[in-house]
């Protein structure tokens, strides 16, 4: 993601799923910010916390409506992969799972807010070994120190 000034960017909206019997996710719609990159066409410049099947760096096609962009599809793919982790154990577990992906190359940003404090979206570019990532997921929920989603990772 980059550090350019905002004005440069849109926000575009996503609706997200009905939630689950837990109340997941806890929105009706996510915004993210985008950067034009042709007519209706936009790059996004962050990390999804709750929309599937976008990622970082994608081009989305949106449609306007009073003012608002809304997503439609994406159109150009850019090979990241985004997850989602929720700290089950002690709070300097985030710590050990941000630095650990930055370590892989990944970005990661954390919900600042309320009970989902504990909450990271992660991104994964294409060039780090994803693999290698959900390997060490997949052993820290087994240890019941953390739960973890796919939001968009490529089909095998």
């Amino acid at each position: 993601m980059t550090n350019k000034p905002r004005q440069d960017y849109v926000r575009i909206r996503f609706e997200l799923e009905e939630p689950d019997e837990h109340g997941w996710p806890p929105a009706r719609a996510e915004t993210l910010w985008a950067r034009r990159v042709g007519d209706n066409e936009y790059e996004i410049d962050n990390i999804p916390f709750y929309v599937r099947g976008v990622s970082a760096e994608d081009v989305v096609s949106v449609s306007e409506h009073e003012g608002t962009l809304a997503f439609q599809r994406v159109i150009k793919d850019s090979g990241h992969s985004t997850i989602r982790v929720i700290i089950k154990g002690p709070e300097a577990l985030g710590e050990t799972v941000r630095e650990y992906m930055r370590e892989q190359g990944a970005a990661v940003e954390k919900m600042e807010k309320g009970h989902l404090a504990g909450f990271y979206a992660i991104d994964i570019p294409p060039c780090a070994n994803l693999n290698i990532v959900l390997e060490y997921l997949k052993q820290g929920k087994e240890r019941e120190e953390w739960d973890y989603e796919e939001g968009k990772v490529p089909t095998a």
